[in-house]
């Protein structure tokens, strides 16, 4: 499915920039990144048409699998993962007034340990939604004692209880298909005066000028934009 319009502003200008192996799985294919010269923003110009994209998302994608996925090194894993979520914890902090009863969202929750660290620093009301379940559903009884409410689907389609005094969405804005549409369904969601956090790779960082098209952060084809 090839795009010809930039999934932001709409610019039919974009020059090449680089083609980029299938990472993880399936392996053998190859995809093409461009640059909108409206508003520099980069994209997958070659996309997977939507009704073939579960198989780039299977039982073994690794985000889902949590520190278990490491075999030998979970431990490791799961340290790193506990870092990261104390991390966010106090940004989320910082920039939203948070009490104990606050309404977070974070939208692309996978294995929702950032959720479960956030309600236990600030006993926040953490609501999780994801395309899939299989970050939480091995073990439902871990969320359910952090009284977290997951559900599956598109932010854009279910109903939810907002507003929110924080929405979130970690790594998860650039494998949407609709980033624009889904920025303002956050901004809906979102009470007068919250605040809402999204975290995307950086194209300009050191990794990405080391790796070239096999820096991590495209994790093409399932990065879009």
């Amino acid at each position: 499915m090839r795009l010809f319009a930039c999934p932001l502003c709409a610019s039919p200008d974009a020059e090449p920039l680089l083609h980029a192996p299938a990472q993880m799985h399936p392996k053998g294919e190859r995809f093409s990144f461009v640059r909108c010269r409206g508003c520099e923003l980069i994209y997958l110009s070659s996309r997977v048409p939507l009704d073939r994209l579960a198989r780039y998302y299977p039982a073994s994608y690794l985000p889902h699998r949590g520190a278990a996925a490491w075999g030998r090194w979970a431990a490791f894993a799961e340290e790193g993962q506990r870092r990261i979520d104390r991390s966010r914890v106090r940004w989320a902090r910082s920039v939203a007034r948070l009490a104990p009863g606050s309404s977070v969202l974070d939208v692309g929750c996978g294995r929702p340990t950032f959720l479960e660290a956030l309600a236990r620093a600030t006993s926040i009301r953490g609501v999780g939604i994801d395309v899939s379940d299989a970050g939480w559903a091995g073990d439902p009884e871990r969320w359910a004692r952090a009284g977290l409410a997951l559900c599956r689907g598109l932010v854009q389609e279910v109903p939810l209880e907002g507003p929110f005094d924080l929405v979130c969405m970690w790594h998860a804005l650039e494998h949407d298909y609709e980033p624009l549409d889904t920025l303002r369904r956050l901004k809906a969601l979102t009470r007068p005066g919250g605040a809402i956090l999204v975290e995307v790779p950086n194209y300009d960082s050191l990794t990405r000028r080391l790796h070239g098209a096999s820096w991590a952060g495209l994790h093409t084809p399932r990065h879009t934009a």
